[in-house]
């Protein structure tokens, strides 16, 4: 998209749609991101697998609002 940007190439309302997109993706990556941090930060020693650091993160956010 940067290439057409600069070629003249866009339309000004895919710009916009792929700001708006990439806004949302950076959102859902920082989300997603921050869960499995959680998850798997208070865990030591052997590897946190991806599932058990979901659920983790899960069951800690059950227990902070009770």
């Amino acid at each position: 998209m940067p290439t057409r940007i600069a070629g003249g190439d866009a339309a000004p309302w895919e710009i916009a749609a792929s700001l708006a997109i990439m806004l949302i993706s950076i959102v859902a990556v920082v989300l997603l991101a921050a869960r499995l941090y959680e998850g798997a930060i208070l865990r030591t020693g052997a590897r946190v697998k991806l599932r058990d650091a979901w659920r983790g993160a899960r069951r800690q956010a059950a227990a902070d609002s009770a």
